[in-house]
């Protein structure tokens, strides 16, 4: 598979904007932390046993925040957490969710 990452950063934003859409200028979320299944393990589907580990939203969002205030080098460790952010956007606007 792969992906156009312009298509990407349409796609994303036209996303951000309906989310826009529905709250001022910020986004609650109700959990800080959450389920985590390491990248290794993730897409294994023969595994029979996965070790979730423990994350944290605000620990991600802090992280993520730095990149706006320092000059701190974006790493890919950043998607992960980006990502995890994401996802529990999605649990909290998703009405299927409830």
């Amino acid at each position: 598979m792969e992906i156009d990452i312009e298509k990407l950063n349409l796609v994303f934003n036209r996303i951000l904007d309906r989310i826009s859409s529905l709250e001022n200028a910020s986004i609650k979320l109700e959990a800080d932390y959450y389920w985590m299944i390491p990248g290794d393990q993730l897409t294994n589907l023969n595994l029979g046993n996965i070790d979730p580990v423990i994350g944290s939203l605000s620990d991600d969002w802090m992280e993520l925040s730095k990149l706006l205030d320092t000059e701190r080098p974006v790493s890919f460790v950043d998607l992960d957490r980006l990502a995890n952010l994401l996802r529990m956007m999605s649990e909290e606007y998703n009405p299927t969710n409830s």
